[in-house]
């Protein structure tokens, strides 16, 4: 005897048995059974893979996790290094820019004491 058996038989028995008892003790038990019912989470079908996918899905879940977050985490990596790299880019076209533009030759910011002298003048 299997479950599904099992419990059509005790639901036999229970409802033979309720037919012996009082109206009020039967309306009071149908309230119980409503009530109950109402309580039951509905079921919701899901779709899923029969046969060979369904092995493939469910070992597939062990080892897929990791692989996602790995492979999320070197494209986060790739676009901070592509980022940084923009940026240090834009920096670098700037000072050139402001290089070009101006009338002194490149020779006057390599020499230290016209860095010092600007600095100085600068602050006064």
């Amino acid at each position: 005897m299997n479950e599904q058996e099992f419990a059509l038989r005790i639901k036999q028995e229970l409802d033979l048995g309720s037919h012996r008892l009082p109206a009020s003790v039967q309306s009071r038990l149908q309230a119980a059974r409503l009530q109950a019912l109402d309580r039951k989470p509905a079921r919701v079908g899901v779709l899923s893979l029969a046969g060979i996918g369904r092995l493939v899905e469910e070992h597939a879940r062990e080892w897929l996790a990791p692989v996602v977050s790995a492979v999320a985490l070197s494209l986060m990596m790739v676009a901070g290094s592509h980022l940084t790299a923009t940026q240090r880019a834009v920096e670098n076209e700037e000072i050139d820019s402001a290089l070009l533009s101006d009338d002194l030759p490149i020779d006057a910011y390599l020499d230290r004491g016209f860095v010092a002298w600007l600095k100085r003048d600068s602050q006064g």
